[in-house]
């Protein structure tokens, strides 16, 4: 294998393992003690819904809807919380996103035998963010909020993606609710 033929696959693997990593970002009241929180219901949806026809198509999917509905519910039932139809202590709502990206590797500039610049590859790809809010239903304030960014593949089985989706539900709750 040649010089350029190893850059290449490098450069790949490089990006792959770059695009496909998931962050999360939480942030919290701290002066909040989490402890009563017991209970716990969907906030409706708004009737009409702004954005980009993207936005609008990626938010009037009700196959989404349930899948991150459901992986949410599953988590916060594990960790003893239940689903309230009156009265709930916190309401959640969440927010889904697509954004194109485009990464750069710059490969610099070449010495030895074959001397002269660099390359440069670009690669595009698409990043989903999902934003969970906890809001407290006493005084209407954001108590808890969970954004998850990945890049997403295509191709993927229903099952895969609710695979995918319940393990990024889980992995952004994991630190819900805070410890004091």
């Amino acid at each position: 294998m040649n010089k350029k033929t190893i850059s290449a696959i490098l450069g790949i693997i490089l990006f792959f393992v770059s695009c496909s990593t998931l962050k999360i970002i939480h942030d919290y009241d701290t002066s909040i003690d989490f402890s009563p929180y017991k209970t716990f219901a969907w906030a409706r949806a708004p009737k009409e819904i702004v954005g980009s026809p993207r936005a609008r198509l990626l938010a009037n999917n009700p196959m989404l809807d349930r899948r991150i509905k459901n992986a949410v519910a599953s988590q916060l039932i594990s960790k003893g919380f239940q689903i309230a139809k009156n009265n709930p202590d916190l309401l959640i709502v969440y927010h889904v996103g697509l954004k194109d990206r485009i990464n750069v590797s710059n490969w610099g500039y070449r010495y030895g035998p074959y001397w002269g610049p660099g390359r440069v590859d670009i690669y595009g790809y698409r990043e989903g963010t999902l934003v969970i809010d906890f809001v407290d239903t006493k005084n209407k304030e954001l108590v808890w909020r969970g954004i998850a960014q990945k890049a997403l593949s295509g191709g993927r089985s229903p099952d895969q993606r609710q695979k995918t989706l319940s393990d990024i539900i889980k992995r952004l709750l994991a630190k819900f609710p805070p410890k004091k």
